[in-house]
């Protein structure tokens, strides 16, 4: 039973680091214009995900945790909702407690198919 335990962990960290890489290439061609993701983990069993990013016009990265997200498909539409966002930032921490703390962020039809293999 623990060798079954073990491989679906296994196979859990693949389908990570594969979804990770493929979220990171679609969010660093959004986001160019902007600065760059340098890395970015995410933890499906957990519903974790963490980013580090450079941003133009700043020394230091800036880290960002979801540490917890859920997706929600309404009405054929999916959602992203992060339940608890910490930052590297005092002032981001506070603005996403205030305007991004259980809002539902629809995602874009041409993610459906990776948002599908987060569920």
């Amino acid at each position: 039973m623990n060798k079954e335990k073990d491989m679906i962990d296994i196979l859990n960290k693949g389908k990570d680091k594969a979804l990770s890489r493929a979220i990171l290439t679609i969010l660093n061609k959004k986001l160019k214009k902007f600065g760059t993701i340098s890395e970015l983990k995410l933890d499906t069993k957990n519903k974790k995900i963490a980013l580090k990013i450079g941003l133009k016009g700043e020394l230091e990265p800036l880290l960002v945790t979801i540490h917890r997200y859920e997706i929600k498909e309404i009405d054929k539409k999916y959602y992203l909702i992060a339940h608890d966002i910490e930052t590297s930032r005092e002032w981001i921490n506070l603005v996403a407690k205030e305007y991004f703390y259980n809002e539902k962020f629809e995602i874009p039809k041409k993610l459906v198919k990776i948002t599908k293999a987060l569920i």
